[in-house]
């Protein structure tokens, strides 16, 4: 075999076997998963009382995304407790919009969620409220949802 053949043919390979390792730490080994989670806990700790763990991600990630096993707990160090559990949230979307920086979801399925909010001892429902006042100048986050689906709401 020529030289010239064996050089692409060992880029090729090498291609091949890094394309397929990064598919396989994104989708099969949960890295996206993580990485969802640290971006969610850089975003809220700082701001709100409260943690969000998404289990898994899933679907066709063009139009469709199915995010299981959310749960969100709230804790101020005082009080702490599980406020939400969504076995299954399902979004639609296009891909497109998302590119150029419009969130609009077709429709949004939330499946059988199971939402609780306590009360302190003081007789105050333990909601989440921004801890620090924010100095920056961020504005609010404009989004769409034109479909909003909630099956066996638990409150």
């Amino acid at each position: 075999m020529r030289l010239r053949n064996k050089i692409l043919l060992t880029l090729f390979g090498t291609a091949v076997f890094l394309l397929l390792g990064i598919y396989l730490a994104i989708f099969k080994f949960g890295l996206l998963e993580y990485i969802v989670n640290r971006k969610l806990k850089a975003m809220i700790d700082q701001n709100l009382p409260i943690k969000v763990q998404i289990g898994k991600i899933s679907g066709d990630y063009f139009s469709r995304l199915v995010l299981s096993d959310l749960n969100v707990t709230y804790d101020d160090g005082k009080y702490s407790y599980e406020m939400a559990v969504i076995p299954r949230v399902t979004a639609e979307y296009s891909l497109s919009n998302l590119w150029h920086g419009i969130l609009v979801f077709q429709r949004i399925d939330i499946d059988s969620a199971h939402i609780i909010l306590h009360e302190s001892t003081e007789q105050k429902w333990l909601v989440p409220k921004p801890l620090l006042e924010s100095k920056q100048e961020a504005g609010p986050i404009d989004f769409e949802i034109k479909e909003l689906k909630l099956n066996n709401l638990d409150l």
